[in-house]
């Protein structure tokens, strides 16, 4: 057992290990580019090329800063995205999706509308496993030999729980496997507009979802919550008749996918404001989002020095009370108006925008 940089542990397994020393370091931008690539081939829009570029510049800048300042070890467990908050990355793929999105006459005219927002999220989401993935394999070098408790078990949520509550056997994978499901993953959401047939790639992401999210749960960035939607998008999307090219009107699945999402929003406030009646305190007093920026510092400090990090961000609100508050009533205020979304266009922009906003 080795001891990296950051103070923990190296665990060397044979080829696994092997693997992770031989891990090229432009293998993330590479990664990035294809996809914007992929769709620019879909939409021959220029403007998807130039912020794909744009994109891939950017993680290039950011993979050579890491090297001057921590050398070529890629066994290094700071930030997935290298000192810049995920929100940041996730913003550039979101942003061209949400411009492009906005003209349908220009773009993706030969898929029907369901098809389209199939295509745009996927490609989406693509985009950010692939600038982590890196991360959840290292992560998982580690947390299978660690001796933890948590480690003996495979499932969802920040405890390991049975996916939908079913008694399923999930098998505990090794690292080169985990790295062939998550190809598999990426894969099937990469080529969604290459597909004749859309749906079947939804439903081989599923199941590499469950196989390869499972082995990860207790992760920060990937596992606990944070993915929880995604199985449940991608079934509303596996279900759509548009995917399997059987009707080309009916928008029923993202109505289906819309109801879910402004649900998990209502619900947070809604338990949040059950749960201040019932300890008598108010939810939004700011300690608690105190207590999680002060967790988030600890969980993932990355470079404190960094100027593109949000550690300098998250010390300015930590050491304001008065802001804290402010930023949980409007969390809070933004989780109870969701339903809003539903019902007037420019509500569900507000929305977007205050989503984004609001992680």
């Amino acid at each position: 057992m080795v001891v990296g940089p950051s103070g923990l542990a190296k665990i060397e397994e044979g080829d696994e290990w092997m693997f992770l020393q031989s891990l090229p370091v432009w293998m993330i931008p590479v990664n990035a580019s294809a996809i914007g690539c992929i769709g620019w081939w879909l939409t021959q829009d220029w403007r998807l090329l130039a912020v794909c570029a744009g994109f891939t510049l950017l993680l290039l800048q950011l993979r050579l800063n890491v090297i001057s300042r921590l050398g070529d070890d890629p066994y290094l467990f700071i930030n997935p995205y290298w000192d810049v908050a995920e929100a940041w990355l996730s913003l550039i793929p979101f942003l061209t999706a949400l411009v492009l999105a906005e003209q349908p006459e220009t773009y993706l005219t030969d898929f029907n509308q369901t098809t389209r927002f199939a295509i745009l999220w996927a490609m989406t989401v693509a985009v950010n496993f692939k600038v982590s993935d890196v991360n959840h394999l290292m992560f998982y070098c580690w947390f299978r030999s660690s001796g933890l408790a948590l480690a003996k078990k495979r499932g969802l949520g920040s405890r390991g729980h049975a996916p939908y509550g079913l008694p399923w056997t999930i098998p505990k994978l090794k690292v080169m496997e985990m790295r062939r499901i998550g190809w598999v993953f990426f894969a099937s959401l990469a080529s969604v507009g290459l597909s004749p047939l859309p749906a079947v790639n939804c439903c081989a992401a599923i199941v590499a979802y469950f196989l390869y999210f499972t082995q990860i749960f207790p992760e920060s960035q990937a596992g606990q919550h944070g993915s929880l939607p995604l199985p449940n998008n991608l079934a509303y999307l596996a279900a759509a008749p548009q995917l399997w090219q059987r009707s080309a009107r009916s928008l029923y699945p993202l109505t289906f996918l819309k109801l879910h999402v402004v649900s998990l929003y209502f619900a947070a406030g809604l338990c949040k404001l059950g749960a201040s009646l019932k300890m008598g305190r108010w939810w939004a007093n700011g300690a608690n989002l105190q207590s999680y920026l002060f967790h988030a510092m600890w969980s993932r400090p990355g470079n404190v020095k960094s100027h593109l990090g949000a550690h300098r961000l998250q010390v300015f609100f930590v050491t304001r009370p008065w802001l804290c508050v402010a930023a949980s009533a409007l969390g809070l205020l933004f989780e109870l108006l969701a339903p809003a979304a539903l019902f007037h266009q420019v509500a569900a922009r507000t929305f977007v925008v205050a989503a984004f906003l609001f992680h």
